[in-house]
């Protein structure tokens, strides 16, 4: 993450690095930044990503976990390999549009409790008729 923003290097920008707040806290970053960075080596389905498309921020994330799955369609928000050249080339582009997303659209339509409970019901009948 580091040597990819030193590579994008874009003026007056800041990268932060954050852990070990509260769930408010994090709200007020998620709306007051500008893009999440992710460059984990290892995920399942990070709550980060879902947690920053409700506050529509834009991501820039290595392939990781389910994370293109839930970018998809997503408006100024990237997958991309985990090389510093490559993650600084869609930081500069989310960092210079200063754009938010469409994130917490495509969340409510795809994680809604609703939706998410008949998604489990569904696997069970198939299970259970199997």
């Amino acid at each position: 993450a580091r040597d990819a923003f030193i590579i994008a290097s874009i003026p007056d920008s800041e990268l932060l690095t954050i852990h070990s707040i509260s769930q408010i806290e994090l709200l007020k970053y998620y709306n007051a930044c500008d893009c999440l960075l992710l460059t984990s080596k290892y995920e399942g389905s990070p709550n980060v990503i879902k947690e920053v498309m409700a506050c529509n921020l834009p991501v820039v994330s290595v392939n990781v976990g389910d994370v293109a799955e839930r970018l998809e369609g997503v408006k100024n928000s990237f997958v991309t390999d985990y090389n510093a050249n490559f993650i600084a080339e869609k930081l500069r582009i989310v960092l210079k549009s200063k754009k938010r997303t469409n994130g917490r659209e495509k969340i409510e339509k795809e994680l809604d409790e609703n939706i998410v409970a008949q998604k489990i019901i569904e696997i069970y009948r198939t299970v259970l008729s199997e």
